[in-house]
């Protein structure tokens, strides 16, 4: 089993270049099953395209719980974790 984990500092966001480059610098990622783990970013999805098969895209449930307590009340924090 290989653990690899990555991210990206930059002054603005380009979801594509970071996948492009991460994929051309860890090629394994290419060749063996890999899960990429966000927050659901809406620019996260453009840079889908760029994934192998054998990539699958998860989502982190503490940034989407953050996210819809954000939207619609914190008081259904509770209430999201019993649905997860």
């Amino acid at each position: 089993m290989i653990g690899v984990i990555a991210w990206a500092i930059v002054e603005s966001e380009n979801r594509r270049y970071f996948v492009m480059h991460l994929l051309a610098a860890l090629p394994i990622l290419s060749e063996r099953p890999t899960t990429f783990m966000s927050d659901r970013d809406k620019g996260l999805m453009d840079a889908d395209a760029l994934l192998p098969l054998c990539i699958c895209r998860v989502y982190c449930c503490f940034h989407l719980k953050e996210n819809f307590t954000t939207k619609f009340s914190r008081t259904l924090a509770d209430i999201f974790w019993q649905i997860a």
